[in-house]
């Protein structure tokens, strides 16, 4: 059973408090040498490893893909696909991805933006990127449904995937042949139906290089070979960046310095502990497995495993705790107003969570900070922030330089928990839907954007070259089941005797039901 929370000022056994600490600094140290610069655990405790549940269903997780892909096993994994639909076969134990139907149509690669796996990346279109994209002003307007040329990039309602930053980076080869990442430029429209609320994101064009010519809908072929790299563009960036490295990594020094720094009793420490549980565990088994040499990263993904690698640690290293608050983040992106981009699930679902959680937490910290004067006093919580701010400990951007009042302390407690929680399940169990198929997002081109084929080619023919060969395509689907195959536990649901205060229990009971209340509007929106 949990102890009593207390906070180090209050409680009336310091001494026993002070032990705890000083062995928990011993069992979790500071490393900045796993991927530096980036702050890691040095070497995972006993405590922090996966506990038997959590193997138990990890392992029917693998034994249910063993079992599906023993069945495939039978075709010769050098023997390349015949057409799309040979696809469909690779699923006979595994529920099939949504994402082998209809992923040929402009709905679902549009829609996709907005409610994959990656909704992090379209933002509003500014003058710079139409200019880069190379399109006149007629073809715009004639592309988008207006009627002034003009019209067009002033309505507001232009949008873009870009993933330019792709130009630099040094790409791998498999059994001899090259991988390809396209620094794509993909434009997107919202294109109204008549009713406030109706219309849908339509794709307009992508430019997918530089020295390329812009690819419009009235491309054939062509267009769905462009739309196939911008998938693959999505995917390395989805995986290195989005999930691995602004969810795992980004989480890696909260889950340190709670350790290190708030006793067991800690209220802080109680309400963390659930949310940042197994966080050290995976990504410690990440980098064991995932990112080491010849590991899934390696294989699957378009770049070289350094480069790859570094997309990870980049995108941890630039993630700002201030600026990536879910509200701060949609505003840079120029993706909040409904009115400009009316439907736009993941934007409309979290900020219901946000406000749930922040709800939460504010509820929960005012039990036991009444006033400024308890934080202030708190010794652990300011070690804890220290540290996490620290260029020696946590390396941690965007955290206040101090926190003074209990809203402070909440509201850092909401960003923590809607990242592990909400954020995390946002892009991390999509993933079988659309990236479970591979002839939906590949992990890497296998022909050079380059080699776009002409518009009335065959579109079967001008798919199956860029996608995966078999062997690829089976580990692709083995390694996204693995990662999304199973679910632990629901945002809300706390262990049993974790919370022992009447005010605590209460506060988990009106959080849980305002959840219950956010899952049925969303059922109801969808």
């Amino acid at each position: 059973m949990a102890s009593p929370a207390v906070l180090p000022q209050n409680d009336k056994n310091p001494g026993a408090r002070l032990a705890s600490l000083a062995n928990a600094r011993e069992s979790y140290e500071w490393s900045h040498e796993a991927l530096p610069p980036l702050a890691t655990l040095a070497e995972l405790p006993p405590e922090a490893h996966f506990d038997t549940r959590y193997n138990v269903l990890q392992l029917e997780a693998m034994s249910r893909i063993a079992a599906n892909m023993a069945e495939v096993e039978v075709r010769d994994v050098l023997e390349p696909f015949q057409g799309l639909s040979e696809y469909e076969s690779l699923y006979p134990q595994l529920p099939k991805p949504r994402g082998l139907q209809g992923f040929l149509h402009d709905k679902s690669f549009a829609r996709q933006r907005l409610a994959g796996p990656n909704p992090m990346v379209l933002r509003r279109c500014d003058p710079s990127d139409l200019l880069a994209l190379g399109l006149p002003g007629e073809t715009l307007a004639t592309l988008c449904g207006f009627s002034d040329p003009d019209a067009a990039s002033l309505s507001g309602r232009l949008f873009v995937a870009d993933y330019r930053f792709f130009a630099t980076l040094p790409c791998g080869t498999h059994a001899g042949r090259p991988k390809s990442v396209a620094p794509a430029l993909a434009l997107f429209c919202w294109r109204d139906d008549g009713l406030r609320d109706r219309g849908a994101l339509r794709p307009v064009a992508i430019r997918l290089r530089e020295d390329l010519p812009p690819v419009t809908p009235a491309d054939g072929a062509r267009w769905q070979a462009a739309k196939t790299h911008v998938q693959v563009a999505d995917a390395n960036h989805h995986e290195m960046s989005t999930h691995l490295g602004r969810t795992h990594l980004v989480l890696e020094p909260f889950a340190i310095a709670t350790a290190r720094n708030f006793a067991p009793n800690h209220p802080l420490a109680l309400l963390l502990r659930p949310h940042l549980r197994f966080s050290l565990a995976r990504n410690v088994l990440a980098r064991e497995t995932l990112l080491k040499p010849d590991g899934s990263a390696d294989r699957l993904l378009a770049g070289t495993l350094a480069a790859s690698i570094g997309l990870a640690t980049q995108a941890a290293r630039t993630w700002d705790f201030e600026a990536f608050k879910l509200p701060n983040e949609l505003k840079r992106r120029g993706v909040d107003d409904p009115n400009a981009l009316p439907d736009f699930p993941y934007r409309d679902d979290a900020l219901l969570l946000w406000d749930a959680i922040g709800s939460f937490t504010s509820a929960y910290v005012s039990l036991y900070y009444a006033s400024p004067g308890d934080v202030a006093a708190d010794s652990e919580l300011q070690a804890w922030l220290q540290e996490l701010r620290s260029p020696d400990a946590g390396r941690v951007s965007g955290l206040p330089s101090a926190l003074t009042t209990p809203a402070d302390i909440a509201e850092v407690m909401r960003q923590i928990l809607f990242t592990s929680g909400p954020q995390h399940s946002a892009v991390n169990y999509p993933q079988w839907d659309f990236m479970g198929a591979p002839s939906n997002m590949p992990l890497a081109a296998y022909a050079s954007p380059t080699a776009l084929p002409s518009a009335d080619a065959d579109t079967q023919a001008a798919l199956l070259p860029i996608l995966p060969p078999r062997d690829q395509t089976r580990d692709q689907i083995e390694v996204i089941r693995f990662l999304s195959g199973f679910q632990y536990d629901r945002l809300g649901d706390y262990p049993k005797n974790l919370f022992q205060d009447p005010g605590a229990l209460d506060a988990v009971a009106r959080f849980q039901g305002a959840l219950h209340a956010v899952e049925q509007r969303i059922m109801t929106r969808n």
